[in-house]
Order: structure tokens, then C-alpha cells, then sequence
């Protein structure tokens, strides 16, 4: 058997070599493992005492110091002074107003953006009872050969009413006469008449009106009737308007004049010479619903009552409300809310009213007045 003795030396020196390595990597191995000890003992102080310095002031959530100081972060109670003044301290709001009784336990002011809010209260409207009416033969107009006469009154079907007329035109005219003033019991109503009549003649008719009293406020019956005409001559176009006057039915008993009562209603407007009440709030005859207003004027001048504002849960809305009151009288208005409109602004339930009033002297329309909004909630 053979030796290859030179294999065996060249294998020898290629082991020194590798060991000669080993030992070169293993002590550079320790001298890093040292160095990077020292420092983590270096950081692991600054950590430590910059945690305590912090501390002093509000708790460290740094979760590199619980991971080095575990022990500290669980005995350690911080401690911290509340501010006296919490506005210097809390420029930021914490507050969740995502949370559903976020402010309920506030007490807000009840004239904001919408206004006061207000209710209907509760109140009942008499039904319908009949009592017999009459009128005595009286002249509502004498002048210049134009007499005019009331001479009965009947009832019609619902809230129809008719007082019977006599027109006797002796003036040498052709004449035209309208309704300018009509109230029963002091509320001005929507009478209607119109009538041309030819001179030298007497003619019967008719002055139809509602007595719509009765499904507002329970009044059904007239007691005192209040009239006032326009007069035209047809061949001169002269006009002129007659006196007003005042004429009693049987239903009337001096002294015994009812008083009515709104306080159970929402206040829209009251300056102590005019004011306006909504009274009611229900479905009309054609199936709508409308907003019932009593207004009332003790000043000298006509005014006209006006909506400024109108709202209907929160949302513009464009019905009307046009309204003249004669001096010293008073009256029912209707603020009719169309399903047309309400439907185009998509409301299927009328839960609120915010309405404000806007008023004006008749032929002065540069000056006016204009009521604070009040939200009438009616659902």
C-alpha cells in the first residue's frame, strides 16, 4: 500500500486555515455581542429615566417602555391636577355627537332659527243645533232714490244662509251694486253678491253667504249682520259706497253677547292693536289641510294680514295667506296646504308649522311689519 504523503500536508494546512477563521469570526462575534449590550444598557437608561420625567406630567403609553419597564408602568400611579379653568385646557371636544342622547339632557331655547314652539291645546267646536231665525223688514241703504231692504232670512243646504233683498232704484241710473262689507257677529265673511238693476224698477233677490262660524268656532247662528255696499251708475261709471249698518236678528239678546275664547291657541302676533291665533289645524272639505287663524284689528286703518314665513317640517313652502281686516273687526283665515306641494316636497305627514307674519296698511305698502316665526307642532 501507497501514502500520498504531499495530499495529506496540503489537507493538514487547508484545516489550520479554517480554523485560524473560526477563531477570527468568534472574537469579532464577542467583541460586537459587547458592544451592542452596552448599548442597549445605554438606551434602556435613557429610556427609563426619560419614562419618569414624562410621568411627572400624564401617563406614557410608549409601548417601547412597557416592553423595558414593565414593573414600573404597573406600580407607578400617575397623577394629574385638574385644570381650573376647563377652557384653557380642553381646546379640543371630545364629545361623541354621533351618541343619540348626545344634548337631550339640554335645555334649548325655544326661540331658535324656527322660533318659539307652540301647540293647539285641546277645545271643542259645538255641533250644530237649529234654532229659529228671523229678521224684521229693514232698510240697509237710502240714498239718491237707491233704497235697499232686508227682508227675511232662510237657511240653505250645509253652511249655505241667504238674507232676502228688496233693491228699489228710483235714482234715473242703471245701477250696479256689490258687496263691500259683509260680517255676522262681528267676523267678516266672504258674502257674495252682485247685482244690475235698471232704473224705475223694485226687484227681489238674494244675498247668499256661508255661515262658516259654525265649523270654525262653533258659531252658527247670526245675531248681528253688518253691511256695506258699492254702488255704480252703469251709464256714468260714478261710483259710490253706502254707510254701513248694522241690523239685529232674533237671535240677538242685548247683553247676553258671547265672549270668545282662543287662549288655548298658538299666539302668532299680538302688538296689543292686532292679533293673530291659529286656532285649529284639521282637513278641509276637499280632503286637504288647513292651518284655522283667527285675527282681530282695533286700529283705525284696514290692514292686510300676510304669511312672511311659511315652513312645513322644516322645509319652504309656498301657500298663501292674504287676508284684509277692516278698523275694529275681525276675522277666520285659512292657510290651505295643498297635496300637490306637499307631496313635490316630499312630506307625508304634516308634523310641524313655522309661520311668521308679515302685515301692512292698506295703500302704504312700503312700511310694514313682520311678526317673530313661531313653530306650531300639529302632529
Amino acid at each position: 500500500m501507497c501514502y500520498n504523503f504531499t495530499e495529506r500536508k496540503e489537507t493538514g494546512e487547508s484545516m489550520k486555515k479554517r480554523v485560524s477563521i473560526l477563531l477570527v469570526v468568534t472574537m469579532l462575534l464577542t467583541m460586537m455581542a459587547a458592544v451592542s449590550a452596552c448599548k442597549s444598557e445605554e438606551t434602556t437608561k435613557k429610556k427609563k429615566k426619560t419614562t419618569k420625567k414624562t410621568k411627572e406630567t400624564v401617563e406614557t403609553t410608549d409601548p417601547d417602555d412597557t416592553e423595558t419597564e414593565p414593573a414600573d408602568s404597573s406600580t407607578d400611579t400617575p397623577t394629574t391636577e385638574t385644570p381650573e379653568s376647563s377652557d384653557a385646557s380642553d381646546p379640543t371636544d371630545t364629545s361623541d355627537s354621533s351618541d343619540m342622547s348626545f344634548g337631550k339632557d339640554q335645555n334649548p331655547s325655544t326661540h331658535g332659527p324656527e322660533g318659539e314652539i307652540l301647540q293647539i291645546g285641546p277645545h271643542e267646536i259645538p255641533e250644530y243645533e237649529y234654532h229659529q231665525v228671523s229678521v224684521e223688514e229693514q232698510v240697509l241703504v237710502n240714498s239718491e232714490g237707491l233704497v235697499v231692504k232686508i227682508t227675511g232670512y232662510k237657511l240653505g243646504n250645509g253652511t249655505d244662509r241667504t238674507f232676502q233683498l228688496n233693491v228699489d232704484n228710483q235714482t234715473g241710473h242703471p245701477v250696479k251694486m256689490m258687496s263691500e262689507f259683509f260680517a255676522v257677529n262681528g267676523f267678516e265673511l266672504s258674502g257674495f253678491f252682485v247685482g244690475e238693476f235698471e232704473d224705475q224698477t223694485n226687484t227681489d233677490t238674494e244675498f247668499e253667504f256661508f255661515m262658516t262660524l259654525g265649523t270654525d268656532i262653533g258659531d252658527w247662528d247670526p245675531r248681528t249682520v253688518d253691511f256695506r255696499f258699492s254702488v255704480e251708475y252703469t251709464d256714468t261709471e260714478a261710483t259710490y259706497k253706502t254707510e254701513p249698518v248694522r241690523i239685529v236678528t232674533s237671535a240677538y239678546e242685548e247683553g247676553n253677547e258671547p265672549q270668545y275664547d282662543f287662549s288655548y291657541g298658538a299666539t302668532l302676533f299680538d302688538d296689543g292693536t292686532m292679533k293673530v291665533v291659529a286656532i285649529d289645524f284639521g282637513s278641509d272639505n276637499w280632503g286637504g289641510n288647513e292651518l284655522v287663524l283667527y285675527i282681530e284689528n282695533n286700529r283705525d286703518t284696514t290692514m292686510i294680514f300676510q304669511k312672511d314665513l311659511l315652513r312645513v317640517n322644516g322645509i319652504d313652502i309656498s301657500e298663501l295667506l292674504y287676508k284684509f281686516i277692516q278698523p275694529h273687526s275681525k276675522a277666520i283665515a285659512y292657510i290651505t296646504f295643498f297635496e300637490s306641494d306637499l307631496e313635490e316636497a316630499d312630506i307625508t305627514k304634516i308634523e310641524t308649522i313655522t309661520l311668521s307674519i308679515l302685515i301692512q296698511e292698506d295703500g302704504n305698502y312700503k312700511d310694514k311689519i313682520i311678526g317673530d316665526p313661531v313653530t306650531i307642532e300639529v302632529g
